[in-house]
């Protein structure tokens, strides 16, 4: 396996005790849950490609106190999340709080630096990977499409997902981007899920792609995130081929998903529109849980200001930059072709 460049490599001790905490806790955790049946509120999963802006809106997201999260502290948590959840409101929550005995812990925020979908802050958003993984087999690249979760796993999956909403009071936010292959199953288990396909310029979501395989790798030509189905296509192309096709095919896989489903369950945002109108976006969804029936309070008069640089810019150097388009146009014509 090739190595992560130091800043990114994985901190062994702490991998250890989140499994050793988790292992512990797991018995308890069990018995907490048993009574939450399903969520009954609306879960908004998040998905899109590696470097297309699903980590700035999940941070959109919890910003605005509508939604509950995965936080990093609860990710520590993730085979048992409810815990977890308890822990972080006695924690962080001014209503637990007793004679500043956590005044560290007081007025904490979410604010918006991340790096390669990694947040900062107890209380930022988590892409909570192991917590799927906990109930999934998922392969990478994927080798089939996921039909037969057990009935055991598919009650205890519901039953967590409902103890979040409950110990918040709120529906859940959550990125969904290691599920990508699996929107039409999701959709089936969790009736009351709405997805969010984040869709970013094929071009500038590359170049992010290749700057990731640089900055977590210290090389281009290794892979970075999620494999698409047609890796195999991929794998002895150049780095430039590969990362258009890793685009391009993972978005095809997820609009894939969101077509077999309701149009009343699915929103698709441009990258380029989140950054410079953040606060629409967040109405756009809304919008979207109002004509499900979800009614949620959102002061849009505290309207986000805020805007944010979307980055697409050419970075890279013409003859890469040459190579990236003749390959999106080459992939293009090809699944044309096969359409």
């Amino acid at each position: 396996m090739v190595e992560r460049t130091r800043e990114f490599q994985r901190n062994q001790r702490l991998e250890d005790l989140i499994c050793r905490l988790g292992d512990l806790l797991a018995e308890a955790e069990t018995r907490a849950v048993v009574d939450f049946k399903k969520p009954e509120l609306p879960i908004v999963l998040v998905h899109g490609c590696a470097r297309s802006g699903t980590t700035l809106l999940m941070q959109v997201l919890a910003e605005t106190g509508v939604f509950a999260y995965p936080s990093n502290l609860i990710s520590r948590f993730y085979k048992a999340p409810y815990i977890g959840a308890l822990i972080q409101l006695m924690l962080t929550d001014k209503k637990y709080h007793f004679r500043n005995e956590f005044i560290e812990l007081e007025n904490l925020r979410v604010d918006y630096d991340s790096n390669l979908g990694k947040t900062r802050g107890i209380l930022s958003p988590n892409e909570f990977n192991y917590f799927w993984r906990e109930f999934f087999d998922l392969d990478d690249p994927p080798s089939r499409i996921l039909t037969d979760l057990s009935d055991s796993k598919r009650r205890r999956l519901l039953s967590e997902l409902a103890s979040l909403e409950i110990t918040f009071g709120k529906p859940l936010a959550m990125k969904g981007i290691v599920m990508n292959w699996h929107i039409a199953y999701l959709a089936e288990i969790l009736d009351t899920a709405m997805f969010v396909h984040v869709k970013r310029n094929t071009l500038f979501n590359a170049q992010s792609m290749l700057e990731a395989r640089k900055k977590f790798y210290g090389d281009i030509s290794e892979w970075y995130s999620l494999k698409p189905c047609e890796y195999a296509l991929l794998m002895d192309k150049d780095p430039v081929t590969q990362v258009i096709g890793q685009v391009i095919y993972t978005n095809e896989a997820i609009q894939r998903g969101l077509d077999t489903i309701p149009e009343n369950r699915r929103l698709s945002i441009d990258y380029e529109y989140l950054c410079k109108c953040p606060n629409e976006v967040v109405l756009d969804l809304m919008s979207l849980l109002s004509r499900n029936g979800y009614e949620l309070k959102y002061n849009d008069k505290k309207k986000m200001n805020i805007k944010f640089d979307a980055r697409n810019k050419q970075r890279v150097d013409n003859s890469i930059w040459g190579k990236m388009e003749a390959a999106l146009k080459s992939i293009n014509n090809s699944l044309d072709e096969r359409q």
